[in-house]
């Protein structure tokens, strides 16, 4: 009689990442808002505005980590303009590295944080770990200290990690809870007590 051997194989983790083919369009908006009547412009500025805190709202509903890592961006692409810190990577970095750099800015610029909108799918930096670093510490972009060296160190592990419990948003296969949404010291048991109630 034959033995019979199970083996049992890890399923392949499949990172996501935002596709260096994703289009990144200019919006021209002085032109149209220049069309506006007074009380349409104080409308799209008011709409503006309360869209402006809602976004920022939704980066502390996404993951730990968006929040702080939306801050390192803005201080980044914040301060100075888009062709300039292409121009300073320049030598430092190649055309596709700076590429993959915007690109996951923009990915997390407009899905609120690093978890796709739709799907609550996680994606990643398509940079080593290593380069990204290297990135946040060009000087002349961006003053690497302090406050940055602390978010980084409080970030850089969820923000690369991709294995369970860090690809998804929602209850673990362990019944613990991964995102603001159901923090990691709230269990399946006490998530349905809540539902009931609410």
């Amino acid at each position: 009689m034959e033995s019979i051997k199970q083996v049992v194989v890890k399923p392949k983790i499949i990172k996501e990442i935002i596709k260096l083919i994703s289009p990144i369009q200019k919006i021209l908006a002085i032109t149209s808002f220049k069309t506006l009547t007074p009380l349409e412009k104080q409308y799209a500025f008011c709409l503006q505005n309360a869209t402006k805190i809602g976004l920022l709202v939704s980066f502390f509903h996404r993951s730990y980590e968006s929040p702080a890592l939306f801050t390192l961006f803005m201080k980044i692409f914040g301060q100075k303009k888009v062709t300039e810190i292409r121009k300073e990577l320049k030598g430092k970095f190649n055309k596709e590295e700076i590429d993959k750099i915007f690109f996951y800015f923009g990915g997390v610029v407009s899905n609120a944080g690093n978890y796709l909108c739709w799907g609550g799918k996680k994606f990643v930096p398509d940079l080593p770990k290593s380069r990204f670093l290297d990135f946040l510490r060009i000087r002349s972009i961006f003053k690497y200290s302090g406050l940055q060296k602390t978010i980084w160190n409080k970030i850089s592990h969820e923000l690369f990690a991709y294995e369970p419990p860090y690809g998804e948003i929602g209850l673990s296969s362990a019944g613990l809870g991964l995102s603001p949404y159901y923090s990691v010291n709230l269990k399946k048991d006490e998530i349905l007590k809540i539902d009931k109630r609410i």
